[in-house]
């Protein structure tokens, strides 16, 4: 690779999130992002959650964070303040709190530009502290809080949990504070919010999705990034990308395209119709194989992602599905033995990520393992080509630094390598990781059955030997006894199970339908494989397996039945059926699952509605909410619920929530006057009949802009503000916007409840061109003019503006001079 390509930054970023500076090559969630920034600006508490590996972190990063912080840094450039500072944190394994309030300060610091900001504070009261920052610097904060869920994970039964708990709700509750909060985490661990409902008051009355990447949205994630880097790159290293490339790799990462099956193997739907089908595409899997096909053409010196590079590298499924296998396979027979015992506090069974330090690891494992062992393992999975955990410093990296020269001895940084808490790399990697375990330990079960079987071969031929002598002088009966007897012995029971075998007359147990971890159904489940695998013919087997199915259909078939039951039935019948199979089991189960995941819908269906007809009378509740709550319904349920009403509703809040948008934008905006921002404004709550938040906030702001006008100078009507060749008797003459080359003149008949100073300014091309100002009495229609010289030099289309004292636009007009 050349030296050009080192110095230019990838533009995929596989299973790493997208940083803010990564925001020139992050494509594909523009709506998201203005949707996510006008809730921040706008909203006191925002909750916004996603399935794991949606993308939350990179559109907060490099969308969100990335456009806050180019405002706000226009903001200081144009009125010596940013208006607010963005702060996101996420780094919840230690005191969050105290971590907090230090990026709170570094953001502020970075924003203001202005290293020498201070205020000084020795408690922990995170209301207050921000408090007086905002005071200090004349703006509000914006604070996300990213990746919530490891907030639960890590500090679920402590001080510290509380004491975070108190500060943020106190924060969020405070109205005088002004900072807005976003909250972002998993979608699995939503319900864990409801640990400050009793804090918060109207903790969910603002929430926004995030769901997956559009088929629209994926392309401009893979072409645009591409263009983008042919923007940086220098001339002869501009990179192509086949168009087909685009649609195969899009069609095989959708939602659902792609498993992890329990042996770590990567599953695609068989069927090219099914692939097109999905619409929604798995975020982390297209930036992991974008960046596979990218590191290889540009690694052999190509200048084109091509179709044919899919096929060297099996496939888009080979990609994924081999991405920790392969890494896994590199470690020796002795580190992967460590790993799999790393792993199993590394990943809840849940597929959680959790942060643990390699000590502490190696004290959990136990055994003669050597915590450098482990801590060498850990550091080797975390190289920049395997990428399987990542290290997190410890809080005594600085101290291990030591000094301020910011050069890591060797010695050093070893030890700190050391003591760095380490986690999984990225959420998407759990699942293979905990799939590579299981087959990892059923190859070391059957070495260890092996390594038995030779031990215990000597008593296997005593048994034997016996065994053939009673079947030569008993019946079958013996055989059998002595045939469940080895089966036990071959199974490692214990003693006394084989005991019950020998008492017990009836070779199948009574199996409970209704509640599969029965202790009771387990052994029956258990006779029942041994009865078959004696005799797969058995009339007595299959007599009982049919009376299991009368009994599962007498309780199922009621419309009464509860799901409970259902889900319970449909466990046992599978599991009968990977002993015995028969296949009306199979089909019983298959209907039953039907059964179970209709009435789940409905159940969900029927709650989403009742839940959306409160929100709707409740006057805290976003439109956003009520919006996102009737798309679910549209696209998850709509056999539940009448799709007409819902697509009419969905309709109108979709225009209701962006004629909202636009209102927010054309408030920021300095070419709208005061007068077109009321009528927007006012036009906005007739479109809206609900007492919403943003109906709330149109009234408030339509009572500001009449006070304004009413105690300030105002232009009353659009026939009050003209340019024209020249004015006679204070009156406008050759009303026009059209002008060759010379004076144009600008006339308006202004009201004013008081004396005031009046601005004329003047617009070339788009820059301020020229400033009149004028000292006007109070009069009810005081008549002023001003005109200004436009040359050959400033042809085009120009613009004329007219400000009262108190900097409001209250007059505007363009004009061509030709």
């Amino acid at each position: 690779m050349s030296d050009e390509e080192t110095s230019v930054r990838e533009p995929y970023r596989g299973l790493m999130p997208f940083a803010e500076e990564d925001a020139d090559f992050f494509f594909g969630r523009r709506t998201e992002r203005e949707v996510i920034v006008a809730n921040l600006l706008a909203s006191r508490l925002t909750i916004l959650y996603g399935a794991s590996g949606v993308g939350k972190t990179s559109i907060l990063q490099a969308g969100v964070l990335h456009q806050l912080r180019q405002r706000a840094r226009k903001n200081l450039a144009r009125f010596g303040t940013p208006k607010f500072v963005p702060v996101i944190y996420r780094s919840w394994s230690d005191d969050p709190l105290s971590s907090l309030l230090d990026n709170v300060k570094n953001s502020i610091l970075v924003a203001c530009d202005n290293q020498s900001l201070e205020i000084t504070y020795h408690s922990r009261d995170l209301s207050q502290v921000l408090l007086d920052w905002t005071k200090l610097v004349n703006c509000d904060l914006l604070v996300i809080l990213d990746q919530f869920e490891d907030y639960f994970l890590y500090h679920a039964d402590t001080n510290i949990e509380d004491r975070f708990a108190v500060e943020l709700s106190k924060a969020v509750n405070l109205p005088s504070l002004r900072a807005n909060f976003l909250i972002s985490l998993r979608d699995d661990s939503l319900s864990k919010l409801d640990h400050f409902k009793g804090r918060i008051p109207n903790l969910f009355s603002n929430y926004f999705r995030i769901a997956h990447l559009e088929r629209r949205g994926a392309i401009d994630a893979i072409k645009e990034p591409i263009r983008q880097y042919n923007l940086i790159a220098k001339e002869g290293r501009l990179v192509d990308i086949d168009p087909r490339l685009v649609d195969v790799v899009i069609d095989h990462v959708g939602v659902g395209q792609i498993t992890i099956d329990e042996f770590g193997g990567g599953k695609l739907e068989p069927s090219s119709s099914k692939r097109r089908s999905s619409s929604q595409i798995e975020t982390s899997y297209l930036q992991l194989v974008m960046q596979k096909l990218w590191q290889e053409e540009i690694g052999r010196g190509s200048r084109t992602l091509s179709l044919s590079t899919i096929g060297k590298l099996n496939g888009v499924e080979g990609i994924v599905k081999k991405h920790v296998k392969d890494v896994m396979s590199t470690l020796s027979p002795v580190q992967q033995d460590i790993a799999e015992r790393v792993f199993h506090y590394l990943v809840t069974p849940t597929g959680a990520k959790i942060a643990h330090n390699s000590k502490d690891l190696a004290a959990s494992i136990g055994g003669r393992l050597a915590w450098t062992d482990v801590s060498e393992l850990l550091i080797e999975l975390s190289q920049q080509h395997k990428r399987i955990v990542r290290p997190i410093p410890s809080p005594n990296f600085e101290r291990l630094v030591g000094g301020t020269s910011g050069a890591l001895t060797e010695s050093a940084e070893s030890e700190a390598k050391l003591n760095a808490r380490y986690e999984i790399f990225h959420d998407i990697l759990t699942p293979a990781i905990l799939s590579w375990r299981i087959g990892y330990r059923k190859r070391r079960d059957l070495d260890n059955q092996r390594k038995q079987a030779i031990k215990f071969g000597v008593m296997a031929v005593v048994i034997s030997f016996i065994i053939g002598i009673l079947v030569a002088i008993s019946s079958y009966r013996w055989n059998w006894f002595g045939a469940r007897v080895i089966y036990l012995a071959a199974k490692n029971s214990d003693p006394m199970d084989v005991i019950d075998w020998l008492v017990d007359q009836q070779v199948i147990g009574n199996i409970v339908l209704d509640d599969v971890s029965n202790p009771a159904t387990q052994r029956a489940l258990v006779a029942l494989r041994f009865a078959y695998e004696l005799d797969p013919k058995s009339q007595k087997t299959r007599n009982y397996i049919e009376r299991l199915l009368r009994e599962s259909k007498i309780q199922t078939r009621p419309r009464t039945a509860r799901l409970e039951l259902i889900r319970n039935n449909m466990k046992i019948l599978n599991e009968i059926y990977g002993i015995v199979p028969y296949e009306p089991i199979r089909s019983e189960a298959a209907n039953l699952a039907i059964r179970a995941r209709r009435l789940q819908d409905s159940t969900d269906a029927l709650a989403i509605l009742d839940r959306i007809e409160r929100q709707i009378h409740d006057v805290n509740v976003r439109d956003t909410t009520i919006f996102n709550g009737y798309y679910v319904l549209l696209n998850r349920y709509s056999i539940y619920v009448d799709s007409l009403i819902v697509k009419s509703n969905l309709s109108q809040l979709d225009t209701l929530i962006r004629l909202f948008g636009k209102q927010l934008v054309m408030q920021e905006s300095d070419t709208v006057t005061v007068y077109q921002q009321l009528e927007s404004w006012r036009f906005f709550i007739q479109m809206h009949q609900r007492n919403s938040p943003e109906r709330l906030y149109a009234q408030s702001e339509i009572e500001r802009l009449e006070d304004l006008i009413r105690v300030n100078a105002a232009i009353l009507s659009d026939d009050s503000f003209v340019t024209c060749r020249s004015v006679v008797n204070l009156m406008p003459q050759g009303i026009s916007s059209r002008f060759s080359p010379g004076n144009v003149c600008a006339w308006a008949k202004i009201s004013s409840p008081r004396s005031e100073r009046i601005t004329f300014k003047w617009y070339a091309a788009g820059s301020l061109f020229h400033t009149t100002a004028f000292s006007i009495p109070a009069s009810s229609s005081y008549r002023i003019h001003a005109a200004k010289r436009y040359d050959q030099d400033t042809q085009g289309i120009n613009e004329v503006r007219v400000y009262n004292n108190q900097g409001l636009l209250i007059g505007r007009r363009t004009f061509s001079v030709l």
